[in-house]
């Protein structure tokens, strides 16, 4: 599999180098690989869109799998001049579920780059297993059996899909029994009647008309219905690890002989001029080279050497001599070895003959040159009683071969791991141990994250009590047996009789058990509403966890993680009293992106923390891949003074109530708390957002807000700057106004418009003051002084304007003339008046 990587190139300073993984189609990949294959071709695309810097990069990619860095890759590359590719090989075999693959470019931060926002990228992908895993039942299940629950393989698993399983009793499937049926949601249940108690099956399924190979295993159904694990046959026990045991049907688990079989070959000159020396078929001396005897002395424990000595005579005439000394300082019974190459005939001394015969040795006198010659002897045993070969010169290579049995008085046997279990009762022998021999039975626990312990330990004992062990700390366990034979009298050990006799045996052994949970997700049942979001929108994750297994699963603790850059946060952890047999739970949570532009992956997990006995874990994680892209565009924002727009140069109260509106395009929510994101400056010195003063005023609109100020102004000219950034930092253009606040009322520049005026005509002036004026009032006289015409009107500081329709208070519209008109304004107790005239022409 081949998959380009994802990541956005840069704009940044030419003139600067820029890394950037490439990003290139990267749907048109297949996101999902089989465990089927050991490994997975990945083709990462990388370059430049930069200068060009003379120096060699560093590159680091991670290979995480289960929240565990697998792999990593150091590599270390010339710059590239525009792009180049690393093709890596990511191990996936019998690895179901979740894979992330993090690549870092110059992660040691030492190239100068205009942006290092695109030097890391993360890509997702899962592993599907092809396999049917068996749930129920497990291998060492005993209980009578009359169904059978596979764990579903994640490639292909459609429900409905049809299944083929086979049954027999030989492991040849000569007369299978076939059974057809289909696939069910996670985990498929085909029952099997009328199966015989007390018998073992061998199993194997697949797809109906699928090309992948069959899942196989085997069972043995007992006689009881009781829920218990155990070994009751040869192919049960056949799992374990012996150590000077063995099982056999009839008479059970127990001591046996060690056998070892010596061999040893010598090849003259002319034949191969080389030897070498096995025990059990392992070559204990390799090569032996050199002309001359080579003299093996072998312990009488495991028979592996403690002394090698090569004698070349034929090259120095005192070699003899010291070849006769070394065999006279052997201890009587050990075993010796000689081993000639070459030539060793050569000056062999009467005396020397005569030692290699306290070996055992019946050829040595017809040794000549460059002959073939090797014996297995022991010190002290009679001429021709022990294995040995002489060939003359061109007759080929001479062996000797022999088998020495070692009595052992004690022996072991270690099962596998058994379990997972939820309960425990009593471990039951069938066992019998003979006067003076002990039987001593160990459990040992282990727990999740590998650990173990010896929890029970008992001698001589058929019922071994285990309810007690805490199931939940110790999911798993194995069980010891050390086997002790009573010494064997004189006599025995003369005649070399074997220790089997005195052995304790155990021909089974079971537990009552309940058998572990089975939990599964699936990418099916795990997913989001959008897969691409701009920064700041939210995406909803929802999971379903499934119980599978035959029993209920109680505390069960899921947990969504979002995971970048091989970073993981937890989002939401939550724990379950019960998911009953069969049934299931659904778990959501929205996730809102702000501040999480680039590639993320939400990776979905049931027991982080490896505490449920389950009996895989393969399919307890799902990740889930999304992408945040950024946000470019700056928000706007829009203010009012006493909910009027201003233009530089305007008065404005003393006191007014100013609303800056932000408006963004992202539709992230502006949290109360984002102060930080709105600045506010009066004459050059920023105002704090405290109570009375400046208060963010979040909407339920998505990318809009409100920043409500009422400052006090002191008179004359303020500068106010006002500006806004949005959740990913965008700044809005800076508002800078130039106001003026008055210190007392005043009246300016009253004029009508038009004037003169042929209908109706708009009174205009501007007001000076601290704070809104109470009252405007317009009286318009004729040139007699006689007021026709009054009306009041609400005043602005600033500017305002107050429209006439050119009539008196009768409605009469006026004749053509000259006019007066006053305008006054009220503040509280205080007055200002302004008067000028008007003419009305048709």
């Amino acid at each position: 599999y081949t998959f380009p990587f994802v990541v956005k190139k840069s704009s940044g300073n030419p003139l600067l180098p820029n890394l950037a993984v490439t990003k290139n189609a990267v749907s048109s990949f297949p996101a999902q690989i089989t465990d089927e294959t050991d490994t997975a071709r990945f083709t990462i695309v990388y370059g430049n869109t930069g200068a060009l810097v003379n120096d060699s990069i560093s590159i680091l990619i991670k290979h995480l799998y289960q929240s565990a860095t697998l792999r990593e890759y150091h590599l270390r590359r010339k710059y590239p001049v525009s792009y180049d590719t690393i093709r890596i090989d990511v191990p996936v075999g019998k690895r179901g579920g979740a894979h992330q693959l993090s690549v870092e470019l110059d992660n040691t931060g030492l190239i100068l780059e205009s942006s290092e926002s695109d030097n890391l990228y993360d890509h997702y992908f899962t592993v599907v297993t092809t396999e049917f895993k068996v749930l129920f039942p497990i291998s060492t299940s005993i209980g009578f059996v009359d169904r059978i629950i596979f764990l579903n393989p994640t490639a292909g698993s459609a429900p409905s899909t049809p299944v083929t399983l086979q049954l027999d009793t030989v492991a040849a499937f000569s007369a299978p029994l076939t059974v057809n049926a289909v696939m069910q949601q996670f985990s498929t249940a085909i029952p099997l009647p009328n199966l015989k108690r007390s018998q073992r099956y061998f199993w194997r399924v697949k797809s109906s008309g699928g090309t992948q190979d069959w899942s196989t295993g085997s069972f043995y159904s007992g006689d009881t219905s009781v829920s218990a694990i155990g070994q009751l046959d040869s192919v049960g026990w056949s799992a374990n690890r012996f150590v000077r045991a063995a099982f056999q049907p009839d008479s059970g688990a127990r001591i046996i002989d060690s056998r070892f079989t010596i061999s040893a070959s010598s090849a003259g000159f002319s034949d191969g001029n080389t030897g070498a020396v096995l025990v059990n078929g392992v070559n204990i001396i390799t090569p032996i080279l050199g002309s001359g005897h080579h003299v093996i002395v072998l312990d009488t424990a495991d028979y592996q050497p403690t002394s090698l000595r090569r004698f070349d005579l034929a090259a120095d005439a005192a070699q003899a001599d010291s070849l006769t000394q070394f065999i006279a300082a052997i201890p009587n019974g050990r075993i010796v070895i000689d081993v000639v190459v070459d030539e060793g005939s050569n000056n062999l001394q009467p005396a020397t003959r005569t030692a290699l015969k306290s070996i055992g040795s019946a050829f040595i006198d017809q040794l000549a040159f460059r002959d073939s010659w090797t014996i297995i002897g022991r010190k002290g045993a009679a001429a021709g009683t022990v294995p040995e070969m002489r060939k003359a010169q061109g007759s080929g290579a001479a062996a000797a071969e022999t088998t020495v049995v070692r009595q052992e008085r004690s022996g072991s046997i270690e099962t596998p791991l058994i379990g997972p279990f939820t309960s425990l009762g009593d471990l039951k022998l069938n066992s019998t141990v003979p006067p003076g021999a002990q039987l001593t039975v160990k459990f040992i626990g282990v727990a999740p994250n590998g650990s173990y312990d010896t929890l029970v330990s008992v001698t001589n004992q058929s019922t071994v009590p285990l309810s007690t062990i805490d199931t939940r700390k110790y999911t798993n366990g194995k069980l010891l047996f050390i086997f002790t034979a009573p010494p064997l009298p004189a006599a025995f050990r003369a005649a070399r009789r074997s220790a089997v006799s005195g052995s304790p045996a155990v021909k089974g052994w079971s537990i009552a058990a309940a058998a572990g949970i089975e939990l599964a997700l699936s990418s099916a049942s795990s997913t989001i509403d959008r897969t691409q979001v701009m920064e700041g929108e939210s995406i909803t994750f929802t999971g379903t966890v499934y119980n599978v297994s035959a029993a209920s699963a109680d505390s069960v603790v899921v947990q969504l993680k979002s995971t970048s850059a091989g970073i993981d946060q937890v989002l939401k952890q939550q724990r379950y009293l019960s998911i009953p047999a069969g049934d299931s739970i659904r778990f959501t949570y929205e996730l809102n992106t702000r501040n999480r532009a680039g590639s993320h992956a939400f990776t979905f997990e049931i027991d982080p923390l490896d505490s449920l006995a389950e009996q895989t874990r393969e399919n307890n994680s799902v990740s889930v891949p999304y992408v945040v892209t950024a946000d470019s565009l700056r928000p706007t924002i829009q203010v009012t003074f006493d909910g009027l727009p201003v233009l530089n140069g305007d008065l404005i109260a003393a006191r007014p109530v100013v609303l800056m509106r932000y408006t963004d395009n992202n539709p992230s929510a502006i949290l109360p708390a984002d102060t930080s994101n709105f600045i506010i400056k009066l004459n050059n010195k920023t105002v704090p957002f405290i109570d009375g003063t400046a208060q963010l005023l979040p909407s339920s609109t998505a990318g809009r807000a409100d920043v409500r100020w009422t400052p006090e102004l002191p008179g004359g000219e303020n500068i106010i700057s006002l500006s806004a950034r949005d959740i990913s930092g965008n700044g809005s253009d800076t508002l800078v106004l130039y106001l003026n606040t008055a210190s007392q009322l005043g009246l300016l520049d009253v004029f009508n418009i038009p004037n003169p005026f042929h209908s109706t005509t708009t009174f205009t002036f501007t007001i000076a003051s601290p704070s809104t004026p109470d009252e405007v009032t317009i009286n318009i006289y004729t040139v007699a002084g006689r007021m026709i015409r009054q009306f009041t009107a609400p005043g602005i500081i600033g500017f305002n304007k107050v429209h006439w329709d050119g009539r008196d208070n009768d409605g009469d519209e006026l004749g053509n003339g000259v006019y007066f008109y006053k305008v006054t304004v009220k503040q509280g107790g205080t007055q200002v008046e302004g008067i000028s005239k008007l003419v009305k022409m048709r």
